[in-house]
């Protein structure tokens, strides 16, 4: 695809994608709205401020990271906390139990730490307004040893994410839940393939959707990967997600989703209580109707 090159100047308009392009491509992009996207489009060019300059990408956020990370969701979870005390500030992680291999990651957009670095950026745009993160010897920024934070630059420390996980889960970590939510951000092929390794020869008793991107579900139909989930009474959709889809039509009311920025969304957004947890759990979740700890 059209993927921005480091140091490229953008202009995007959705959250969970600026910061991508900003930490894990190393392009720069404001947050946008749509019609500055579309005039930026047009004119080929954007006004330089802000995350297009050295100095508005600096760090008003240190904060050491002191709890293990070893999943996706506890990113998600960590972004969630973090996202809250930045606000739209820039954050400087320094991760003091990264999962093993993350700081020697050179390429970050084909490592296996692309689920985690996607899951933590949109929790932080969703909690807060951040559209900029940087960590210590694994983002691009961070890995040339610059002087990246500014001066003045509170300090914080994040010790558990037990606070993150109880406020993800507004109807309790267990229990009955009648739709299950998997893809917001969009979830990618490796994660369509990993959901139908897990339904293989199973029904869903709650309602399970997995939304992607357009080419994405196209590869999944060709790859027969769509198929089985529908098989498993699954839905995969394109092009949209619960926190844009008319829920007050829908009967549900409690859901289950691996997503930190889903589950900040849902209640305020789609009338939806949650249940926050790993795509493992959620997958059970939706076969058996019920949401277990992993």
């Amino acid at each position: 695809g059209n993927v921005p090159r480091l140091g490229e100047h953008l202009a995007w308009s959705e959250s969970s994608a600026v910061a991508f392009a900003n930490r894990v491509l190393g392009a720069r992009t404001n947050r946008e709205g749509g019609p500055g996207a579309l005039a930026a489009a047009i004119l080929r060019q954007t006004a330089a401020y802000g995350l297009h300059c050295d100095e508005g990408r600096r760090a008003t956020l240190v904060v050491d990271v002191t709890c293990p990370l070893p999943a996706p969701e506890d990113f998600g979870a960590l972004g969630y906390l973090v996202g809250r005390l930045a606000g739209d500030g820039v954050p400087l992680l320094r991760l003091h139990r990264a999962p093993e291999g993350l700081r020697g990651a050179e390429d970050l957009l084909h490592s296996p730490f692309l689920p985690h670095l996607k899951a933590l950026g949109a929790a932080m745009a969703a909690s807060g307004a951040v559209g900029l993160y940087h960590i210590e010897g694994v983002t691009p920024e961070a890995r040339r040893g610059d002087d990246l934070v500014a001066p003045g630059a509170q300090r914080v420390a994040v010790e558990d994410l037990g606070p993150a996980y109880a406020a993800l889960s507004t109807a309790g970590p267990e229990g009955p839940v009648d739709l299950v939510s998997i893809g917001c951000p969009h979830a990618s092929l490796a994660e369509i393939a990993a959901v139908a390794e897990r339904l293989a020869g199973r029904r869903v008793q709650a309602a399970l959707w997995v939304t992607t991107a357009r080419a994405t579900l196209e590869q999944a139909r060709r790859e027969g990967l769509a198929e089985l989930l529908e098989r498993a009474g699954a839905r995969l959709m394109a092009d949209t997600c619960l926190v844009v889809a008319p829920m007050a039509s829908f009967p549900y009311r409690v859901l289950a989703t691996n997503s930190a920025k889903m589950a900040t969304y849902a209640p305020g957004h789609c009338g939806l209580a949650t249940r926050f947890g790993a795509m493992e759990a959620c997958v059970e979740a939706a076969v058996k109707g019920i949401m277990r700890k992993t």
